[in-house]
C-alpha cells in the first residue's frame, strides 16, 4: 500500500464511481478497480459495495477511510503561516 493507492481510495469513496476517479486520475477505469481490488486484498477486507453504476463503503470501507485521510493529513509536509 502507499499513498498513491490512498489518494485514489479517497478519491474512489468521495466520488462513488471508480469511472469518475478514472476521469478525475487521467487512467483508465480498469486500472482503478484492479488498483482497489488489491487494495482491498492486501488489506483482506471488502472496501467497497459495487453496483452497477454506483460503488459504496462498507463499514470497514469507512473505517478505512477515515485511517486514510489521517495518514494522508500526516505526509502532508507542514508549512508555517506566513507572518504578516
Amino acid at each position: 500500500m502507499n499513498l498513491d493507492q490512498l489518494k485514489v481510495f479517497l478519491t474512489v469513496s468521495e466520488l462513488g464511481s471508480f469511472q469518475k476517479a478514472a476521469q478525475a486520475n487521467y487512467v483508465s477505469q480498469r486500472a482503478i478497480s484492479q488498483q482497489m481490488k488489491r487494495l482491498e486484498d492486501e488489506l483482506g477486507v471488502k472496501l467497497f459495495i459495487r453496483g452497477k453504476n454506483r460503488v459504496q463503503l462498507t463499514s470497514a470501507g469507512n473505517f478505512f477511510k477515515e485511517r486514510s485521510l489521517s495518514l494522508i493529513h500526516i505526509s502532508e509536509p507542514t508549512r508555517p503561516e506566513p507572518i504578516s
